[in-house]
């Protein structure tokens, strides 16, 4: 399957794959395989000396790993213990992906459509079709492309990184290749080769940055305005970037509220059966956005009051914007016992 990736240091990565992983569903290991449950391996995980970063990566992978193993066994994620990934070999594949995006600076990644072939795939549970159980459930709602090759292209593991850590398709920036790399696989393929073909990108430097959202909606005309704000806490803390709502006239002229969820790529499932368990309503629709956002990070000014957090906004104009936190103009207000209006207006600044 195809893979597009950004990172850090303004580069981007494409990384473009028809080939087979080679994970633990095809390798003959001549060690026991050794079975291990999410803490254990999150300890081991959380001993490594390397950046909190890459064991935040490797972490998001088994979690997404155990999330779809708990599915599709019915059982909860503490109650899940890894076979194949479960082993030391496993573990150090996908920290050492996590790891290798670290080294080359990778601070977003991206992806396109993911491969799957057909046939069978022997693991832990015997002969199994392909895609493996584990892979089918991390791949529900994502683009798949079947292939006419009777192998695993897609494997749990590689399912799971690409879940877990790509952000969707990549972005239309202005984009400069800097480097390209490629890895073969051990199986060969009469209908094209088993390769995997990496393409490493630099952002242009820009203040204008593009990339892609999910969008989440739907119209309620039977719950309550308290239902209303404890979903929007809920969805909040399962990682919508903004939740909505507006009036809107449903059929038979009932007034109802349209919900709109705006979302990473990856989380858009998730969120999605939150609506669906928390809300009244029986569906939604999910669409795929473009947006473009300011680069911006944490500063603070200064006020009569004392220093202020605040954010820095770069307008494409090249003028940057200080613009107050408001939880920080609110305590300064109280402590102050002034309007908060006069503290906001007294730290907006330009540059």
């Amino acid at each position: 399957h195809e893979h597009e990736h950004s990172h850090e240091h303004e580069h981007s990565h494409e990384h473009e794959h028809s080939h087979e992983h080679e994970h633990s569903h095809e390798h003959e290991h001549s060690h026991e395989h050794v079975h291990r449950g999410l803490s254990e391996i999150l300890e081991l995980i959380g001993r490594c000396e390397t950046t909190e970063r890459a064991k935040e990566r490797a972490e998001c992978v088994f979690r997404k790993l155990a999330e779809a193993e708990a599915a599709i066994h019915g059982k909860s994620v503490e109650e899940i213990h890894f076979h194949e990934v479960g082993a030391v070999d496993s573990i150090a594949d996908i920290l050492g992906t996590c790891l290798a995006l670290e080294q080359l600076g990778v601070d977003k990644i991206y992806r396109t459509v993911c491969k799957i072939g057909s046939g069978t795939v022997r693991c832990a549970h015997g002969l199994m079709p392909v895609p493996a159980p584990a892979t089918a459930k991390l791949l529900e709602g994502q683009e798949v492309r079947r292939l006419p090759i009777e192998s695993e292209l897609t494997t749990p593991t590689g399912a799971a990184i690409l879940v877990a850590l790509a952000e969707g398709p990549l972005p239309s920036l202005p984009l400069t290749l800097v480097g390209t790399g490629y890895g073969h696989g051990k199986k060969e393929f009469d209908l094209m080769p088993n390769v995997l073909r990496s393409l490493l990108f630099r952002e242009e430097t820009t203040s204008l940055h593009g990339d892609f959202v999910s969008e989440l909606e739907c119209e309620i005309d039977d719950m309550s305005p308290e239902a209303f704000g404890y979903l929007s806490e809920k969805l909040f803390a399962a990682g919508a970037l903004d939740v909505s709502s507006t009036p809107v006239q449903m059929k038979k002229n009932r007034p109802a509220t349209g919900l709109q969820v705006i979302c990473r790529p990856q989380d858009e499932q998730t969120l999605a059966a939150l609506i669906l368990t928390e809300a009244s309503t029986i569906g939604l629709r999910a669409s795929t956005r473009r947006r473009y956002i300011l680069a911006r990070e944490q500063t603070t000014v200064s006020t009569p009051w004392g220093p202020l957090q605040a954010k820095a906004i770069h307008r494409p104009n090249g003028t940057i914007e200080l613009v107050p936190e408001y939880e920080a103009a609110r305590k300064l207000a109280q402590e102050q016992n002034l309007p908060i209006r006069q503290i906001l207006d007294a730290a907006r600044a330009w540059r």
